[in-house]
């Protein structure tokens, strides 16, 4: 049965808004069904924290419970393009969770996966399960709406449609995805200067190049780049993602135990963006508190498996582990991640500095061979904080400087 409800005319996005079905239970026992709606009340919860998304109240999209409407009659009702819908299914000990993001447009399940709780409670389900769901779902509308289908060369687009295919550039980690992000902020800024999007992804895009050495890694730079992403803040202080550009900016100036506050800011604002998660936790390695970095972008890695620059907290996980003395460990996944990603060069410093570290001498000699293609001006008098962070212990990093030039890598 439809619920009737006229056409919108909210003043929102349509490309983010998604709406929380009910999720259907498939049991016979009143507890599962208990558990199917007290999840997707939580999910709504938790979605509406995602600043970007527009998520539809529980009484509205509730109105469709146990109704046979078409996914796209129930989109154009209440004004949304996408739909989180799913079923709960128990038995002794747990119950399965099968998840699935519709996009209406394409009349396709762009996201799907299951998840199982413990049956420890039968009223609220455990967060983390939430947690996962609610990120995945963010990242995957996001990455949507960021690739985009028209042609940048429109004659109009709107300034926050640029930022969001900035930040899609930006994804690319390539010199001329950087270029690319350039050119369609500015052009955002142009259309409005006090689009407050467009101001976060400019701060993004100049950190960005800071990091990849495009632009001197001076302190005209940093100041620079740390001046934009407080303005950012300033004009949208509640973007969890403004949060997170400044810690960005903070941690490329050697300003880590601020960089962590910034993520801690953007994680109260909401809980489950696991970027902000994944770099706190590269910020706890630099600081030499390895065990913290690793278990942080372990669960963030568990929360959002599919978020697009995962390889760079693997290799934060790498980065944690040589610093640890576990060097086999971080040799393997750091060369994963260099070889999967030869942009990432702090990929490639890890695999040189861990290699060299075992005492393999062939990994070492390939590890620095593969950054003289990537990184030609890279040398040890600028791999910290040109290339990658500069560690806060003394003694991480002398040993990381130790073990580069015993691999190979020249002044």
């Amino acid at each position: 049965m439809s619920a009737n409800f006229p056409a919108t005319e909210w003043n929102i996005n349509p490309d983010t808004a998604i709406a929380v079905m009910p999720f259907e239970s498939f049991a016979k026992e009143d507890a599962t069904a208990i558990f199917a709606n007290v999840l997707a009340d939580q999910l709504i919860s938790a979605l509406s924290r995602c600043r970007e998304l527009y998520v539809v109240a529980r009484v509205l999209s509730a109105a469709y419970i146990g109704g046979s409407t078409r996914n796209d009659t129930i989109a154009r009702e209440l004004g949304v393009r996408y739909l989180l819908t799913g079923s709960v299914h128990a038995n002794a000990h747990t119950f399965l969770i099968i998840a699935q993001l519709v996009d209406t447009v394409s009349r396709t399940c762009i996201w799907s996966e299951k998840f199982s709780c413990y049956q420890a409670g039968t009223i609220a389900p455990y967060n983390e399960t939430v947690r996962s769901i609610t990120t995945c779902v963010d990242t995957q509308i996001k990455l949507a709406a960021w690739r985009g289908k028209r042609s940048d060369k429109q004659e109009h687009i709107e300034p926050t449609e640029l930022a969001r295919r900035a930040v899609g550039r930006l994804y690319d980690m390539t010199s001329q995805g950087n270029a690319d992000a350039e050119k369609l902020v500015e052009r955002a800024l142009f259309e409005d200067p006090d689009c407050a999007m467009a101001h976060r992804v400019r701060g993004t895009v100049f950190v960005s190049r800071l990091a990849a050495n495009e632009i001197p890694h001076d302190a005209i730079s940093v100041e620079k780049a740390l001046n934009l992403c407080r303005y950012a803040i300033e004009l949208a202080p509640y973007d969890e993602c403004a949060h997170w550009t400044l810690a960005f900016a903070l941690a490329e100036a050697g300003r880590l135990e601020e960089a962590l506050y910034a993520c801690d800011a953007g994680m109260s604002l909401n809980p489950n963006n696991s970027l902000l998660l994944a770099d706190k936790g590269d910020y706890l390695g630099a600081l030499g508190r390895t065990k913290e970095a690793i278990e942080t972008c372990g669960l963030a890695l568990q929360l959002d498996p599919r978020y697009p620059v995962n390889y760079w907290w693997e290799n934060s996980i790498a980065s944690a582990r040589f610093l640890r003395g576990e060097h086999a460990e971080a040799l393997s996944l750091a060369k994963t991640v260099a070889l999967k990603k030869p942009a990432h060069v702090r990929a490639g410093i890890v695999w040189a500095a861990s290699a060299a570290a075992s005492r393999n001498a062939k990994e070492a000699k390939q590890a620095v061979q593969h950054l003289a293609v990537v990184a030609p001006d890279l040398n040890l008098n600028n791999v910290m904080p040109d290339y990658t962070l500069a560690l806060c212990e003394p003694k991480d990093a002398h040993k990381l400087m130790d073990c580069l030039a015993l691999a190979g890598l020249k002044a």
